[in-house]
């Protein structure tokens, strides 16, 4: 009969507490608008905001805020609410065909909080299940060991704590978060490079081709002329096009390999496959000769790669300061500014509440 009695509360507390709702907003890591105006934030994880003086929590909450704008927003959830306050403490569920998908537990997966039990429920052991996982994985703010000494992360700081995240930052985040270059990094520019170097080598033998044409066809000796600048045109284009895949590559790296120096060692590249393929111009042994045609086209990839693998500086160098200026690490853009307004908004509204 107790039992009954108990299933009977849940039951009523599901219909009273549940609704459906759309984000129309989100204005922090962990904190939502809904179309009704009400705001919510996420029952079972506790998140940095994107306020927070620490660099790698603020990233971590851009992080979040970023994939809440592309996961949630303008979507249609069933909102448990857990605790009514100033805003709704609530479980975030989605209805499926298979199954319902509770965003807590995904937020807690990709390692943007950790779990607070502040739901008094007895789905702490999933949650912690979800927040293990992430910590094995090292994502989010499981990058660094030592995140637990924050006693929570969602807090208010006094204004001599707070800094302006424009000015100041640590390269803690990024040295952490930036990975040194490996075989996968060789092995995809390698095999990405001539497709990049291919691509552009199309328009850059039709423009050079085009342009000789043009200007010297009316004296043109041999109607092959064109076809040989568009030909050099091509090779121009592919060594351009080879060192830009490479130069993209190895961005995500913490090798800073310069462009140019990528541009020659190329060419060098395609000397070497150019020797290679003198060296084996043997007619009777055909496989060879078309083997070594295609030599510096590879060779110009290889000479790329090593550099950007191996021989380029690296971008966090030993003794770095581990404070800089955030318009040293990088050039003011979009994104930069979105962040700034988006701070900006953030605090004009919890000063209204």
């Amino acid at each position: 009969m107790c039992r009954k009695l108990l299933f009977l509360i849940f039951l009523l507390n599901t219909a009273l507490f549940a609704q459906t709702a759309k984000i129309i907003k989100v204005i922090d890591a962990n904190l939502f608008q809904l179309s009704d105006s009400s705001f919510i934030k996420l029952a079972g994880i506790d998140m940095p905001r994107i306020d927070n003086p620490d660099y790698f929590l603020r990233k971590t909450a851009l992080d979040a805020l970023e994939y809440a704008r592309n996961r949630i927003l303008y979507k249609k959830f069933r909102i448990d609410v857990i605790l009514q306050n100033e805003y709704k403490l609530v479980y975030l569920i989605e209805d499926l065909p298979f199954g319902d998908k509770n965003y807590n537990l995904y937020f807690l997966e990709e390692g943007f909080g950790k779990f607070i039990n502040n739901m008094d429920s007895n789905d702490y052991k999933i949650f912690s299940a979800k927040e293990k996982l992430a910590k094995e994985k090292r994502k989010g703010i499981w990058k660094i060991h030592n995140i637990e000494i924050f006693d929570t992360l969602d807090r208010d700081f006094a204004g001599s704590e707070r800094q302006d995240p424009a000015l100041t930052d640590s390269l803690e985040y990024l040295i952490l978060t930036t990975p040194k270059p490996d075989a996968g990094h060789f092995i995809s520019e390698i095999i990405l490079a001539p497709v990049g170097g291919i691509i552009s080598s199309i328009p850059a033998a039709l423009v050079t081709g085009g342009l000789y044409a043009a200007i010297f066809g009316q004296i043109s000796s041999t109607p092959y002329d064109a076809l040989f600048v568009g030909g050099v045109g091509a090779i121009l284009g592919y060594l351009a096009g080879n060192a830009l895949t490479v130069y993209y590559i190895s961005e995500k790296t913490t090798k800073k390999a310069n462009y140019w120096n990528l541009v020659l060692y190329s060419i060098a590249g395609a000397a070497v496959g150019t020797g290679i393929a003198a060296l084996n111009n043997d007619h009777t042994r055909q496989g060879v000769v078309h083997g070594g045609f295609y030599a510096p086209i590879f060779f110009s990839s290889i000479g790329a790669a090593v550099y950007a693998t191996w021989i380029a500086p690296d971008r966090f160098p030993a003794g770095t300061n581990s404070k800089i200026e955030y318009s040293n690490l990088k050039p003011s853009t979009a994104d930069h500014f979105y962040n700034r307004s988006k701070i900006v908004e953030v605090n004009l509204f919890r000063i209204q509440f």
